[in-house]
């Protein structure tokens, strides 16, 4: 084994959003519009960081309500980003499934699940400088149950369905 990388990356952000998406009270999701993001980190000796980096990352989301049955939605969804610089890890963008944390782990560590979902594999089975991700969901509702126990803080609102397609992965690219 070796020694991890250590010390300190110092950085600066610069983000816009923006999102016009609608839902309604029966909704299990948006049910049109789009969001759309783009980020810039910058690190570098100047700021106080010990290693350089440059990121650009961007995201757009669109939701299409269908006309077929009330609150069933096709959600659009392209990300991507691009990474360089002297930072010593692996690869800055990594891709894969969701990570089976139990839920008071993720409660008292605070790590949430990353943002470059591929499910059907490992979590950040993909590592790269780069990351490119396309994902389409069909998203229903099943039944709405609207029930809870008695006075206890426990509450069945709807049960949903998703039917997904994810493409992309995380990647180096050579010189």
């Amino acid at each position: 084994p070796s020694e991890p990388s250590s010390g300190l990356l110092a950085s600066v952000r610069a983000a816009y959003a923006y999102s016009n998406a609608e839902s309604s009270a029966y909704a299990i999701s948006a049910e049109r519009g789009v969001t759309a993001a783009l980020s810039v980190d910058f690190a570098d000796p100047a700021l106080g960081s010990e290693e350089t980096l440059t990121s650009v990352t961007g995201s757009f989301t669109g939701y299409l309500r269908l006309p077929w049955h009330r609150h069933h939605v096709l959600a659009l969804g392209l990300s991507g980003g691009s990474s360089s610089g002297t930072y010593p890890r692996r690869g800055f963008f990594a891709t894969g499934g969701f990570a089976d944390d139990p839920a008071f782990d993720v409660y008292t560590t605070g790590v949430r699940q990353g943002a470059f979902v591929l499910r059907g594999y490992e979590p950040a089975q993909f590592i790269g400088t780069e990351y490119a991700l396309f994902n389409a969901e069909l998203r229903f509702p099943i039944a709405y149950v609207d029930r809870g126990v008695s006075t206890l803080p426990v509450f069945l609102r709807q049960l949903s369905g998703t039917l997904f397609f994810d493409y992309g992965g995380a990647y180096f690219v050579m010189d």
